[in-house]
């Protein structure tokens, strides 16, 4: 933390010109004598609640009402740690779902914190189980995850799907797929059996059960499920695997020929997990993961996909993509004084000296006007607090 000009326009009672925003508040809590600060549980966080930010705001909104009907677009958000990019993503999720202008909207949101990063597939869960609970029929994906499950990896639990429509039997028991009576279940084999070129797959699919009353979604399902298998035969487990990312996106892509008016969105948080070294590892090094949505996107219609991390996204050294991130990777730099002002006004403090202080110390340099570090203001105000007390 700079301790250089916390006193400008400050009228701390410090001496020592090089005395700290610490120093500052200890004697102006001292002064006071009056009523304690807010309890910790109480005090926002400059880098957990948003703050105005009406440049990435605009930015989005831009982006949002140019979708293309035939292709994705990408947009990126990037900066180093506290710079707010959480708070960002909550904000638009938020924002997306309650300003009447983006009722167009299907929304799904994917944060990879915490989640493991190994699993390709279980990426394309999360994301479908986002769209799933944004009102989105599913079932290309929903089966062929199904049959790729089945056949690669039978022994273990299938993935929790919202909205589920199928399952395993077993899992099951005495409750259909969907929630209803286990009167409303039937064999998923026998329902595909009568349909025209998907009967190959009622030997790789016995045991599984399907909700009656979505059975029509499988008539949807009939032409891209042809890409399952050659000659007869399932394809290899690896060649599956890689067609689910496609297999999604011909869900979604069927969902905008029936609601043109609509378009997606995809918020992703801290994509930089991604990758080995957060970003900064080796770009050439197989990455299933990122394949994986790659291919989605690149496969969707009427998509924007949103990402924030504390790194460009490094699809940009890829020729085939490099086109389309030139001019939509915005860094998201610290707040301006405005912003950081409003956010000290909700906490608030009594002292009217300490907020300038406090935003002094909290900047990226010594340059007047400088931007503001979030996550430094977070710092002052517990600081502020623990020396209140």
């Amino acid at each position: 933390m700079r301790t250089d000009r916390l006193n400008q326009n400050s009228s701390c009672p410090s001496a020592n010109p090089a005395a700290s925003v610490l120093d500052c508040t200890q004697s102006s809590v001292q002064s006071l004598g009056i009523m304690p600060p807010p309890r910790l549980h109480s005090l926002p966080a400059a880098n957990k609640i948003f703050v105005n930010r009406e440049g990435p705001l605009r930015v989005f909104e831009n982006a949002a009402f140019a979708i293309p009907a035939d292709s994705a677009r990408l947009l990126t958000f990037y900066g180093i740690g506290g710079q707010g990019k959480t708070a960002l993503c909550r904000e638009l999720m938020q924002k997306t779902g309650s300003d009447p202008s983006y009722r167009f909207l299907r929304r799904a949101e994917l944060d990879l914190h915490g989640k493991p990063k190994t699993d390709p597939e279980l990426l394309l869960v999360w994301i479908r189980n986002g769209f799933a609970d944004a009102g989105v029929a599913l079932p290309c994906f929903d089966l062929a995850l199904a049959i790729v499950w089945e056949a690669t990896r039978g022994e273990q639990p299938f993935p929790k799907l919202a909205r589920a429509w199928l399952g395993k039997a077993k899992d099951f028991a005495g409750e259909g797929a969907a929630g209803a009576s286990k009167f409303a279940q039937e064999s998923l084999g026998e329902a595909v059996a009568h349909i025209p070129a998907v009967g190959f797959l009622v030997k790789k699919i016995s045991g599984w059960v399907i909700d009656k009353a979505h059975r029509a979604y499988l008539h949807q399902t009939r032409e891209a499920l042809q890409e399952l298998y050659r000659d007869g035969e399932l394809k290899k487990p690896y060649e599956l695997s890689e067609l689910l990312p496609w297999m999604l996106a011909q869900d979604l892509n069927h969902h905008l020929a029936n609601h043109r008016e609509e378009r997606f969105v995809l918020f992703v948080n801290e994509y930089e997990r991604v990758f080995d070294e957060g970003s900064a590892g080796s770009l050439l090094r197989e990455n299933p993961f990122d394949r994986h949505l790659r291919t989605l996107v690149r496969e969707s219609n009427g998509l924007v996909a949103v990402f924030f991390s504390r790194e460009r996204l490094p699809w940009e050294h890829d020729p085939e993509w490099a086109p389309s991130l030139q001019g939509v990777q915005h860094l998201l730099g610290g707040l301006n004084g405005r912003d950081a002002d409003a956010f000290l006004l909700a906490i608030p403090i009594s002292d009217a000296t300490l907020p300038n202080a406090m935003i002094e110390g909290a900047r990226e340099t010594s340059v007047r006007d400088a931007a503001i570090y979030p996550l430094m203001l977070d710092l002052q105000v517990e600081h502020w607090r623990a020396l209140a007390v």
